[in-house]
């Protein structure tokens, strides 16, 4: 074993780093150990390809949803793309948490928060460059759900929600249906293509200009290749008409979310309670369900720990635009500015703060037995180990 791992880091000129040890070793940037991802008592699950994994996560919550400044969607794509049988599930993509899904071997991370926002001018060694390239060079996609999470019906905000006993609960903002745009994903395409016409169908869609349109590995059937496609109502147009013109099979399914199934959605939450209960008791409440010890809390002017309270308006993560208009005894996020908690505390609404990320993270051991069901049990999903907030209190 020893003389192969030393061939190798001499022959390999892609070799970045590598070690030795009892449980594993590291060649390139791929993590090789002695414990499979899937235990000898486990089948490997059947693995879905990129467009149905990324079709099933826009049903589940359409990008729509998403506020207009976020990066939300396929943010890494592998240019070769390979089947999806697990999943790492995480807040934030850390240089920690790309080095578990190394050693997990995820062929996909959904990242919470999007690990990809502002432009990239280069690619160095700063540390997201290095992330993106680390999952480039090892085919791992990379999907951020982030604020379509957060304004869902039963997401982010409604989990939060259930620190406590709500009679209702409403979004802070209501989401406004309003018609998808020229060049949002509204339509899958099956499409059976003859092998002779393949280069021009490939032409047509590296041609495209929607973020979001890839299509699988084309697949040889009887003179055939094999895609699915995500479009656009523009591009679905060009498509369909190549299509007719050279006589390819396909299927067209919308996959535009109905203004009914958006009811419910929205940022924010105001909750009321069927009964009041005190800011202690709130404090209670939040810890065990958010399983902290310690938060922070702002008292209004005039209260105490024992002042009663029957409203509550909450947003995960950093609430204070999202809060500012709302009317509440309470205000429950992860942060806020130190003159945003004296506004609300002088409008006599207290304050707790759970830390950003601490505020969303418990979320994912929910939703994660929930997306398996949705990528039909074919799909592993695990969550982070090595994901946690860069805040602690001491």
């Amino acid at each position: 074993m020893t003389l192969i791992i030393k061939y190798l880091l001499l022959s390999n000129h892609r070799v970045r780093k590598a070690f030795v040890n009892k449980q594993s070793f590291y060649i390139g940037s791929r993590f090789l150990t002695n414990k499979h991802p899937y235990s000898l008592n486990m089948t490997a699950p059947e693995g879905l390809n990129l467009p149905t994994i990324f079709q099933l996560l826009t049903n589940f919550a359409p990008l729509t949803l998403a506020e207009s400044w976020d990066n939300v969607g396929l943010l890494i794509k592998p240019v070769k793309m390979q089947l999806i049988r697990k999943v790492l599930l995480t807040i934030d993509l850390t240089d920690d948490v790309m080095q578990e899904a190394l050693e997990e071997e995820a062929q996909m991370i959904i990242s919470y928060h999007p690990p990809l926002f502002n432009s990239f001018k280069r690619i160095t060694n700063q540390w997201k460059d290095r992330i993106a390239a680390t999952c480039l060079e090892n085919r791992i996609a990379v999907y951020s759900p982030h604020t379509s999470w957060d304004s869902v019906k039963d997401g982010l905000n409604d989990w939060l929600a259930k620190c406590f006993d709500c009679e209702s609960i409403v979004p802070i903002s209501p989401y406004k249906f309003l018609e998808p745009g020229r060049n949002e994903i509204t339509h899958s395409m099956s499409i059976k293509c003859p092998t002779t016409k393949v280069d021009e169908l490939n032409l047509i869609l590296n041609k495209t200009s929607c973020y979001g349109l890839f299509s699988s590995l084309p697949q040889n059937e009887e003179g055939y290749h094999k895609y699915d496609i995500l479009c656009s109502v523009k591009e679905l147009r060009n498509y369909k008409q190549f299509l007719e013109d050279n006589q390819c099979e396909f299927e067209v399914k919308n996959q535009t979310a109905s203004k009914e199934t958006l009811e419910g959605c929205g940022s924010g939450r105001i909750c009321r309670l069927k009964t009041p209960i005190s800011l202690s008791e709130a404090v209670d409440k939040v810890k065990k369900h958010i399983n902290l010890p310690h938060l922070r809390l702002a008292l209004a002017v005039g209260k105490t720990e024992e002042s009663k309270i029957r409203s509550i308006a909450l947003v995960a993560g950093s609430g204070a635009s999202a809060l500012r208009d709302a009317y509440a005894d309470l205000y429950l996020t992860g942060e806020m500015l130190h003159h945003d908690i004296l506004a609300a505390n002088h409008q006599l609404t207290s304050v707790i703060l759970i830390n950003h990320s601490d505020s969303e993270r418990g979320f994912l051991k929910e939703v994660a037995p929930r997306l398996e069901s949705i990528f039909q049990n074919k799909v592993v999903v695990h969550v982070s180990k090595k994901d946690k907030d860069p805040l602690i209190t001491v």
